[in-house]
């Protein structure tokens, strides 16, 4: 197996423990609290999202929940979807 191969499917299952983490964290709450955003900095932190793009992303999200862009929990797993990749887009 080639270094490129293994590389690929270490970050495959990195994603794929990262995303399994959201959705237990968005399934355990109804709504966007205190309790759920402390949990969420947990998730993003532990998981080498870093500590800018965490607060960067945590900010974004709390913007969105209060200005009702975000109407429920069950939003914020495409909602976090689509900052990461914008910031990923900015090359931040």
């Amino acid at each position: 197996m080639s270094f490129f191969q293994k590389l690929k499917d270490g970050l495959s299952k990195t994603r794929q423990g990262f995303t399994e983490q959201i959705g237990k964290l968005t399934g355990s709450y109804t709504k966007i609290n205190e309790d759920f955003l402390e949990e969420l900095e947990a998730v993003l932190l532990t998981s080498d999202v870093g500590m800018a793009t965490t607060q960067k992303l945590l900010d974004s999200l709390k913007k969105a929940a209060s200005s009702g862009k975000i109407a429920d929990i069950t939003m914020v797993e495409d909602f976090l979807q689509k900052e990461i990749t914008d910031i990923l887009a900015q090359g931040m």
